[in-house]
């Protein structure tokens, strides 16, 4: 039995034929009919051993719970949706935020239960390596794997049913997901969106978090040989997208962008994009969370020359800073301390060497004047 892509309204006290009392513990009502709404997906369940089961999970605003449907044999996993406002579960959500969260938290509880991960394992009948995952949070986490990791380390109710929540909105598809973004660069996109801080480094062109549309278009569109004008609209759209969501927040992060000279100097676009995208970086400075500093061509060798990078930092003590390391044949993201500590240190050389914000913002005025006297000329 499945509910593949269908809703259902069933009577309260009742679901997919389970009797006795209702198992929701809560749900959307339509008024006055006590009856609640189902939403499901068909999408494969698999166990540590290989084999499917079918399973439901009920959602409810602060709470979740999984219970085994009737077949157990059934391949398919019907999800039954529900508020989930305390997790932020939303369409177009951030579901690497969660997955983190997620991830967290159970390390947190295996650690404190005793166990190491051979020995939860070992309960679980899979690998360490299977809870090495769930504990980094780069793969969503089987909403069933939770459920059982929680009865094994004894974590209360409340606390489960958060944990269980943050599962199902681990396993949600984020925004950038419509834009076909590459997976690496999506989890930086979920993560950069809670950041409390963060630390840019550009040494060949503008931070996408300071880019005008007309840049962000001009540079993209670079990218490709030959150019498909769709690919590069799209990828244009989602950068847009991503400055909307990071400029939208309140408060906003705190930013620090280094961009080297030679940045002002490479002509992206016309003479008029130029002009426009020096004077929108001279907006954003204005900003009393941003710092804009541009290290001249004066300062010689310096630290950042073999290297382009970001650091994120989170408000969230239990929430490990990361270096998002940017790179032609594919982007690296770092979570150690010591590679953190090193990028941190690299950052702050390359700032020591930049100009001050106010003579960065002078420089970015004079540049910008040069190229609003040629527009019109790029032929």
């Amino acid at each position: 039995m499945t509910l593949a892509g269908a809703r259902r309204w069933l009577p309260a006290g009742t679901i997919m034929g389970l009797t006795g009392p209702d198992p929701v513990l809560a749900a959307h009502s339509d008024a006055g009919s006590g009856r609640r709404r189902l939403a499901a997906w068909d999408r494969p369940l698999a166990s540590a051993d290989g084999n499917c089961h079918h399973e439901v999970l009920r959602l409810a605003s602060a709470a979740c719970i999984w219970q085994p449907a009737i077949d157990a044999g059934t391949a398919a996993e019907d999800i039954v949706t529900g508020a989930l406002d305390e997790v932020g579960m939303t369409q177009g959500g951030n579901p690497f935020w969660k997955r983190r969260r997620l991830a967290n938290l159970l390390r947190e509880h295996r650690q404190r239960s005793g166990l190491n991960l051979e020995e939860a394992a070992s309960a679980l009948y899979c690998s360490p390596t299977k809870i090495s995952r769930l504990e980094t949070g780069q793969r969503p986490a089987n909403p069933r794997d939770v459920r059982d990791l929680c009865v094994l380390y004894r974590v209360a109710d409340a606390q489960r049913e958060e944990m269980m929540a943050l599962a199902v909105a681990g396993r949600q598809p984020g925004w950038w997901e419509a834009y076909e973004v590459p997976e690496i660069q999506g989890r930086y996109l979920g993560l950069e969106a809670e950041a409390g801080s963060i630390r840019d480094y550009k040494s060949s062109m503008v931070s996408g978090l300071l880019q005008t549309e007309d840049y962000a278009y001009a540079v993209t569109a670079g990218y490709f040989l030959p150019v498909d004008p769709l690919v590069v609209r799209r990828l244009t759209d989602a950068r847009m997208q991503r400055q909307q969501i990071i400029f939208g927040r309140s408060p906003l992060p705190r930013m620090h962008f280094l961009l080297d000279e030679a940045v002002l100097h490479r002509r992206v676009g016309t003479a008029e994009v130029m002009a426009g995208q020096l004077g929108h970086m001279v907006e954003v400075a204005a900003f009393p969370e941003a710092t804009i500093q541009v290290v001249p061509f004066s300062a010689g060798a310096h630290a950042g020359m073999e290297t382009t990078f970001a650091i994120l930092d989170f408000a969230d003590k239990e929430a490990a800073s990361i270096v998002h390391v940017e790179d032609v044949f594919g982007d690296i993201q770092l979570e150690r301390p010591h590679e953190i500590e090193r990028s941190a240190q690299v950052f702050d050389r390359v700032a020591a060497v930049a100009l001050d914000a106010e003579q960065s913002i002078d420089l970015l005025l004079a540049m910008q004047a040069r190229y609003q006297e040629t527009v019109g000329e790029d032929g």
